[in-house]
C-alpha cells in the first residue's frame, strides 16, 4: 500500500511541476532558449550563435540540433501527456552514439554505432527512419556512409568487415569487401568507391556498381603519401582525395588515382595542428573541415591548406561541441532548415557535425555571409554568449586537476608497424612538418612560424583565425588520468562504459557485441568437448539469468552484475573492458570448450581488440610463441602489476608441440 501511496504522489508532483514549468515558460521565463526582445530597427527576434568571435563578420551560424524524432515535427510531449500515456521518447526514435554522417538534398544519414544502425533524417518528409537493422543487411558497427549521385547508399562497417550498399529507397542491395578487410571510411566519386582500410592501413578503389577492386594506395608509415590510422576520407569536385590519418595528426591530399599531391598538419595545440582529428568533409569550394575529438572543435582550410578560421567549442551552449567525430557538409540541404537562420545572414550550404555525448547529437551550422541590408551590429546584437575555449570540459578539467599519472605505454620497437581500432586510444607519432606550408603574412613559407600562438598566414577576407589557448601536454593528460578517475568512480557500468569511451575509442560496448559473440549462437552452445561451464546452466537454473519470462537475448552485462557485481572494482588496476561491463565480449554465457568460459582461444578473444602485431613483437620474445596464450603470463580481469602481469612463479609455461 504504502508503494502505491508512494507511486501516485510520484505521478502527482510530476504533474504538479509540468504545470508550474508550463506555467513559467508561458509568463517568458526560461534559460538558454529564452528569446531576446526584438530589435526595434530589424524586427528580429530570437537568439543566434556565430562564428568567428569578436567583432568580425560572422560566417558560420548555429541552426538547431536533431536527436529524436520529435525534432523534425518540432512537436514535444507535454509533462502531462508523459505522465498519461508515457514517454514517447523511447530509443527507437531517438539517435544514441553517432559517428559518420553524409547529408544529401534534405536527408541526413547518421551511423548510430550504439543501435546499432543507419538513422535516416528526411528533413522534407519530416521523418525519421531505420535503415541497416533487420535481415541480411543488419549493420553492427556503422562508422561511416558516404551517398552517390544516383541516390545508393554506402556504409562501412568494420565491425562486419564489408561495406553495405542500399538503394536510393533505402532499400538493401548488396555488399562490397573481401577477406581481411575492415573498412572505416567511404568516399563516392562518379562510378568509385574509395574506403580506408584499417586491416591494411591503405585505401582501397572499388568500382561501386560491381564491387571490383581498382587498385590500393598507401602504405604503413611516416612519410608522405603514407599512413598510420586513415580514418576520415572525402573528395573534392574535381576527384581529388583527402585522408585524414588520426594517429599521425595529419590531412594527406591524392589525385583521383592515388598518386600523394599535398598535406597538412601535425600533433600540437596551436592552429593548424591537432590533436584527435577524426573525419573531414570538403565543400564545393574546396574547404577543408576537419572535426578534432580532443579539441572539441571544427578547423577550415582552404584549397592550398590555409587555415581560415575554427567554429565550435566544449561547453554548454548552443552550438557546442561534446566529443564531435563525424562531419559533412552540403549545400542542397540548407533550403530545409531556413526556418532558423538570422534573416540578416545568407546562408550558402549546411554543415552537419554528430557529437557523442550531450543533447546537442547532431547539430546543424549554415556557412554564410551577412546580407547587405542588415549592419553587423543588426547581427551581432543577437549573439548569445558562447565559449571561445577548446578541447577541455568539467569533466576532463576535473581529471586533469587530480593530477593522475598511468604506467607509461610500451615503446613500439624499431620498424615495428602501428595498428589500431578505427577510432584507437593510441596517441601515435607527430609525423613530421606539414608538406604545404601555411604563408605568414608577407608571403614567404613558414609552417612552424607562430605569431601570439598562431601560425602565420593571410585568411581570406571575412575570415579570421582566433586562438586555441590549450595549455600544453592536457590533451593527453586528461586521457591518461580517465581510466585511473574511473577506478575509483564506483559509476554503473553504463557510466564506466560511458566515461572509458569518452577518453579511449575502442572500449567494447557491452551492448553491441560482435557477430560471433550474439546470443544464441549455436556455436556457443552446447560445445564439445566441455571445458568450463556457467554454473546456473549447468544447473538448469535458467530463470536466474533470463527471468521467469525465458528467451535467448535478453541477458547483458547488468544480469552478470547480480553475481559478480565485485569484479568491476575487483583489482587495483583494471582492464577497461571490465569495469565497462563487456563481459560478453570475452566470455560465453553457457559452456565453453576453453577455460574461464572464454569463447575462443585467449589469444583470439584479445586479437578483438588488441593490435595483432602485439603478438609477434620483437621487443617481448615470448610473443612470438605462438604456443603461448595470452593468460599464461596475464590475468584478464586486473591486477596490480604492470600490464596485468602474472608473477614469474604463476606464469604458465607452454606446452610442447605434439
Amino acid at each position: 500500500m504504502n508503494g502505491c501511496r508512494g507511486r501516485f504522489w510520484s505521478v502527482a508532483g510530476r504533474l504538479m511541476l509540468g504545470l508550474c514549468l508550463s506555467a513559467l515558460l508561458g509568463a517568458g521565463v526560461g534559460c538558454e532558449t529564452a528569446q531576446k526582445p526584438k530589435t526595434e530597427k530589424t524586427g528580429v527576434s530570437g537568439s543566434y550563435a556565430f562564428w568567428p568571435f569578436g567583432n568580425i563578420e560572422p560566417r558560420v551560424q548555429y541552426v538547431r540540433t536533431y536527436a529524436t524524432a520529435f525534432d523534425l515535427t518540432n512537436k514535444k510531449q507535454s509533462a502531462f501527456d508523459k505522465a498519461v500515456f508515457g514517454d514517447e521518447n523511447t530509443p527507437a526514435t531517438a539517435i544514441n552514439k553517432p559517428y559518420g554522417v553524409e547529408a544529401k538534398d534534405g536527408r541526413i544519414y547518421v551511423c548510430d554505432i550504439r543501435r546499432p544502425g543507419l538513422t535516416v533524417l528526411d528533413l522534407k518528409k519530416k521523418q525519421m527512419r531505420l535503415v541497416g537493422v533487420t535481415g541480411m543487411s543488419r549493420l553492427r558497427n556503422p562508422v561511416d556512409v558516404a551517398v552517390a549521385d544516383d541516390g545508393e547508399i554506402y556504409v562501412a562497417d568494420n565491425s562486419a568487415k564489408m561495406v553495405f550498399v542500399y538503394d536510393r529507397n533505402e532499400r538493401y542491395s548488396r555488399t562490397i569487401g573481401h577477406e581481411k578487410f575492415e573498412p572505416v571510411g567511404v568516399a563516392v566519386f562518379g562510378d568509385r568507391l574509395y574506403v580506408c582500410d584499417k586491416e591494411s592501413q591503405k585505401v582501397e578503389i572499388f568500382n561501386r556498381l560491381t564491387g571490383e577492386s581498382i587498385k590500393v594506395f598507401g602504405e604503413v608509415g611516416d612519410g608522405d603519401g603514407q599512413f598510420r590510422l586513415p580514418l576520415g576520407i572525402d573528395m573534392d569536385r574535381q576527384g581529388n582525395v583527402y585522408v585524414c590519418d588520426m594517429m599521425r595528426c595529419r590531412v594527406q591530399k591524392f589525385d583521383p588515382e592515388g598518386n600523394y599531391l599535398a598535406g597538412v598538419g601535425q600533433i600540437g595545440d596551436a592552429p593548424g595542428t591537432f590533436a584527435r582529428p577524426k573525419q573531414i568533409a570538403v565543400d564545393d569550394d574546396g574547404i577543408l573541415y576537419v572535426v578534432d575529438s580532443a579539441f572539441q572543435n571544427v578547423q577550415m582550410f582552404n584549397s592550398d591548406f590555409q587555415l581560415l578560421m575554427e567554429f565550435g567549442a566544449a561547453g554548454n551552449f548552443a552550438g557546442a561541441m561534446n566529443l564531435p567525430v563525424g562531419i559533412c557538409a552540403d549545400d542542397a540541404t540548407i533550403q530545409y532548415l531556413k526556418a532558423y537562420l538570422h534573416p540578416g545572414f545568407n546562408a550558402k550550404r549546411a554543415i552537419i557535425v554528430t557529437n557523442q555525448f550531450g543533447d546537442q547529437i547532431v547539430n546543424v551550422y549554415a556557412l554564410g555571409e551577412r546580407n547587405e541590408q542588415y549592419t553587423l551590429a543588426d547581427l551581432l546584437d543577437r549573439r548569445v554568449a558562447i565559449s571561445e575555449g577548446t578541447g577541455r570540459n568539467p569533466v576532463m578539467a576535473e581529471l586533469q586537476s587530480q593530477g593522475d599519472q598511468p604506467e607509461p605505454l610500451p615503446e613500439p620497437a624499431p620498424g615495428e608497424e602501428g595498428g589500431g581500432p578505427p577510432d584507437g586510444s593510441g596517441g601515435g607519432g607527430g609525423g613530421g612538418a606539414p608538406s604545404a606550408a601555411l604563408p605568414s603574412a608577407t608571403g614567404t613559407t613558414a609552417s612552424r612560424t607562430r605569431r601570439s600562438g598562431r601560425p602565420g598566414g593571410a585568411a581570406p577576407r571575412g575570415f579570421r583565425q582566433p586562438g586555441m589557448s590549450r595549455g600544453r601536454g592536457w590533451v593527453w593528460g586528461s586521457l591518461c588520468a580517465g581510466l585511473a578517475g574511473l577506478v575509483w568512480s564506483g559509476c554503473s557500468i553504463e557510466k564506466n562504459y560511458e566515461l572509458l569511451s569518452f577518453f579511449f575509442d575502442g572500449v567494447p560496448n557491452p551492448n553491441a557485441l560482435p557477430i560471433m559473440a550474439a546470443a544464441g549462437n549455436p556455436a556457443f552452445i552446447r560445445q564439445s568437448p566441455t571445458y568450463s561451464g556457467h554454473r546456473p546452466y549447468l544447473d538448469d537454473r535458467c530463470v536466474d539469468c533470463h527471468g521467469s519470462g525465458f528467451t535467448t537475448g535478453g541477458v547483458t552485462a547488468a544480469v552478470c552484475m547480480k553475481c559478480h557485481g565485485e569484479v568491476p572494482q575487483e583489482y587495483p588496476r583494471m582492464h577497461g573492458p571490465v569495469p565497462a561491463g563487456a563481459c560478453l565480449w570475452c566470455h560465453v554465457p553457457h559452456e565453453s570448450a576453453w577455460a574461464h568460459l572464454l569463447k575462443a582461444p585467449s589469444r583470439d578473444v584479445c586479437g578483438q581488440c588488441h593490435d595483432s602485431t602485439l603478438l609477434s613483437s620483437s621487443k617481448v620474445p615470448e610473443h612470438q610463441d605462438e604456443a603461448r596464450q595470452c593468460l599464461d603470463c596475464h590475468y584478464g580481469h586486473g591486477g596490480t602489476s604492470a600490464y596485468f602481469l602474472r608473477s614469474a612463479s604463476d606464469r604458465v609455461e607452454p606446452k610442447a608441440k605434439e
